[in-house]
Formats: C-alpha cells, structure tokens, sequence
C-alpha cells in the first residue's frame, strides 16, 4: 500500500464532510506526495518526516505551519488505521515543532473575574469557555449542542473544525457545567446562544478579549 491512498481517504472524507479547510488540506496533501508519492506507507519513517520538516523550512514556513501540516499527516495515517481492511499498520512517530509564533496575552484570574463582572449576562458563556479552554473565537461561536456530552462533561471538537486540524476534548469543570444549562431547560443549536449572529454582541466579545485569549 503506497501513501497515496491512505491520502486519498483523506481527501474523500473531508469532501463528503463538506470540511472548510479542504483547499489547505489538499495543498498539504500535494506538499506530502513531493515527498512521499508512490513510497510504500512502511517505508515512510520518523527520518523520512523529518527529512521532509527540514524541506518545508527551507521554503520559510513558519513552525505553526509546518505543525498545521503535519496535523494532516496524522490524520492520514489515523484514517488508514482506522479503515477496513486496514491501510496502515503501524503509524509513525510523528513530531511536531515548537511554536515560534505562540499566541500571548493570555489573562490572569483575576482579570478574567474583572471582564467577566463587566459584561452583559449572553457573553459570560463564551468569555467563561474562552478562558477554560483557549480556544479560538471562531471554534468557540461554532460550538453547537451535539458536541457537548453533558453526562460525561466532555465537549469534542472534531478534525477540521479546528485550526490544527486535531480533534480537541474537553473536560468541563463546574464553571463551564454551569454555563452549558440554559434558563430555559432546552438546548439551543447554538451552544453559546447564537452570538455569532448578533454582530453587535460579536464586536463588544472581540474588544473586551482583545488578543489574550485567541
């Protein structure tokens, strides 16, 4: 089995998914294939990735880019073991760099608690889940109901909904439990109550946050 069709799942899976970022990851396939085209999957090492990191520094890509797209190499990976019959036997150590560009600004308690005290009652939610979790605002406003498991406290960001293109999971503590209930008792398609249609409400998130917690 050569990478290309453990590669080509991928591909058909983020179409049929309807994923944004199916452009970025099909350029990332075609970097992949410069390296990796017609190699068979147990060929392709920890050396070999490596090899290729380095390939893709000389072209000035950032750390965060290069992570990004190594992000894809596991999910191909992920998806030929995962199928059946299988595709990949054995996935390979696959590391990732260290961020260069790694965000700043993250608040402090007692900063938050300030914000938090200042703002009207529909934003507290996703200020509370902006500090809990560091998420981005983008995954924060497209969080909908059925990704929240509210008996096990768990809420799951899938791949392609996230920047890294990683699946996340997190586990909630008793703030955000508290701020997964409606007053209402029913459960709204938007988790955080559909900010992310009240433009008004939108701008008054991003200028209290700021670039502390995106």
């Amino acid at each position: 089995m050569t990478f290309d069709a453990p590669a080509k799942d991928l591909l058909t899976d983020y179409t049929v998914n309807g994923r944004d970022t199916l452009k970025r990851v099909k350029w990332s396939i075609d970097c992949f294939k410069e390296s990796f085209g017609g190699m068979r999957v147990t060929h392709i090492t920890t050396d070999k990735i490596k090899a290729h990191v380095e390939k893709r520094m000389k072209d000035d890509l950032t750390n965060a880019s290069i992570n990004r797209e190594l992000a894809v190499l596991k999910r191909i990976f992920s998806l030929g073991a995962e199928s059946t019959p299988r595709k990949v036997n054995l996935i390979p150590y696959i590391p990732m760099l260290k961020k260069s560009n790694t965000r700043k600004g993250f608040f402090e308690l007692d900063q938050y608690l300030a914000l938090k005290g200042a703002l009207p009652s529909y934003l507290k939610p996703v200020v509370t889940f902006a500090y809990h979790t560091g998420w981005r605002s983008g995954e924060l406003l497209n969080l909908t109901w059925d990704e929240v498991d509210t008996k096990q406290g768990i809420i799951s960001l899938n791949p392609g909904e996230a920047k890294s293109e990683e699946a996340r999971r997190v586990y909630l503590n008793q703030e955000l439990v508290t701020e997964t209930k409606t007053p209402s008792g029913q459960s709204p398609s938007w988790l955080h109550l559909g900010l992310s249609s009240r433009w008004g409400g939108y701008q008054e998130f991003q200028e209290g946050m700021g670039d502390g917690l995106y």
